[in-house]
């Protein structure tokens, strides 16, 4: 029997990966092991760890390293140096076959670093994407040049991910993992929302995650927070619209963005804000809201396959592809204002009815897994022993 870890830190990366983890616990072949570190573990995050065990998971270790003051860039690198100690032991005891990450968070270096001293391969999800306006996308491309295996979202990070010097045997093309959610999660009425969240079941409602543009100083993300509060509070004095606000992740800044999100909530009636939707209702609210509105990349990779509007702030995501329904603007009022109006047009969400999205069909957990067990019918040593391809 082959053993997986997966390893997360983070509400929205479990989100991604459940479904495969659900899988692989399914699969006879397969034994299950699962590490959870980062912002599940904390208090000011929701502890979101309990969720995971709530859906049948048992966690296998848990890694305190979150740093102690998220405005200073050195305590990050304390938090690393945490983590690459902790994680070498549990690696160690645990022997996995293959290690799963997704994604493009600070906390996947020091979990590279360990499990390439310790010979365990590595099976990334998401590697070929581009992100500009973060340090996310040097992350990424460094943990596709770690790994063994490549699970990538679309043929465009499919083809950077072949530019990088990977064997084309070692790519899948499995989609984005967001879709399965889309396909797998039940619906919830807008009644039950409205209910739970404390909406009124008769406004339009909008979705704001905004996480932190790691390329701006604090000061200046919070600037652009502040923006889009002004420009949604008269969205808010014109007619009956509400927003619901989802915290910013742990990058730095985010706690500030989150303590300023709640001071606008005492403030205001129009603005509710819920730490943590989790998955079902967070999925239910795409299907229900008129416009998202942020930096999240959720925006970029599920709205499109239900064609909802969706509003992309800043420089957070550049360089991802941009389907017809996701507007582009800048941080100042102005810029939002005229992004979100066009949003709120009935001939532009019209317009968005035929689109077809281009991160697959929902089906990322099934590809997954048959791109892990293919991997492990290999064996370590040809997993880990890598040729670099030159391009033509």
């Amino acid at each position: 029997m082959y053993k997986i870890c997966v390893l997360t830190a983070t509400r929205a990366e479990y989100g991604l990966l459940r479904w495969l983890m659900q899988d692989i616990q399914a699969d006879p072949e397969l034994a299950l092991q699962l590490i959870v570190t980062g912002a599940h573990l904390s208090p000011l995050f929701g502890e979101t760890w309990r969720e995971i065990e709530a859906d049948g998971f048992k966690i296998d270790a848990k890694l305190e390293m979150l740093p102690e003051h998220s405005g200073l860039a050195q305590e990050l690198v304390k938090s690393t140096g945490k983590c690459l100690e902790l994680l070498g032991g549990t690696l160690a005891s645990l022997q996995p076959d293959l290690l799963v990450l997704l994604g493009d968070r600070y906390e996947l270096l020091p979990v590279c670093t360990a499990a390439l001293l310790l010979d365990i391969p590595i099976a990334h999800i998401s590697g070929g994407d581009v992100t500009e306006g973060a340090i996310d996308d040097a992350v990424r491309h460094a943990v596709t040049k770690l790994s063994s295996l490549h699970l990538v979202s679309s043929e465009e990070a499919q083809r950077r991910v072949l530019q990088l010097g990977e064997e084309p045997a070692r790519v899948f093309l499995c989609g984005g993992p967001g879709l399965d959610n889309l396909r797998r999660l039940p619906q919830l009425t807008r009644q039950a929302l409205a209910a739970d969240l404390g909406l009124n079941v008769n406004s339009a409602w909008a979705l704001l995650t905004y996480h932190p543009e790691t390329r701006l100083s604090i000061a200046e993300n919070l600037d652009t927070l502040h923006n889009i509060l002004t420009v949604l509070a008269k969205r808010a004095d014109i007619g009956h619209f509400e927003t619901i606000a989802t915290y910013a992740n742990a990058d730095l800044g985010g706690t500030e963005i989150n303590c300023c999100l709640e001071q606008a909530a005492r403030k205001n009636e129009w603005l509710k804000v819920c730490p943590n939707l989790g998955q079902l209702r967070y999925v239910n609210m795409l299907r229900q809201i008129k416009f998202m509105l942020g930096n999240s990349s959720s925006a970029i990779f599920e709205t499109p396959a239900l064609g909802l509007p969706a509003v992309n702030i800043g420089n957070r995501q550049k360089g991802r592809r941009l389907t017809p329904n996701i507007i582009q603007c800048g941080h100042s009022a102005e810029d939002i204002a005229t992004a979100v109006a066009k949003a709120e047009a009935p001939s532009f969400s019209g317009s968005l009815r035929d689109i077809v999205s281009p991160y697959g069909d929902g089906h990322f957990a099934e590809k997954a897994l048959h791109a892990l067990k293919t991997g492990l019918t290999w064996g370590r040593r040809q997993l880990l022993t890598k040729r670099f391809i030159d391009c033509p």
